[in-house]
């Protein structure tokens, strides 16, 4: 079981990589705020994480996308290797 720290930590990175909701990265947002180890924590990730940042570009998915992962999720597997 992760400890309180550890879950900052996580949560800290999770931010810094964009993988919040909303609402959760609004919530981490006000935290940092007020808990200047958790602010010092989305530091850090910022700081690890930089050169990756730099040798990307974010790019916009295709509004569409999620409904056709939904749709693909519900067919079968066309190749079936127990068949």
């Amino acid at each position: 079981m992760a400890t309180q720290r550890e879950k900052k930590i996580i949560l800290a990175g999770k931010y810094v990589l964009g993988l919040l909701c909303k609402q959760e990265a609004a919530a981490a947002e006000k935290r940092m705020a007020s808990d200047p180890e958790f602010r010092s924590l989305v530091a850090e990730w910022h700081e690890r994480l930089a050169e990756l940042d730099d040798a990307t570009q974010p790019i916009e998915a295709p509004p569409d996308l999620w409904e056709r992962i939904r749709r693909q999720l519900k067919k079968p597997p066309d190749d079936d290797p127990a068949s």
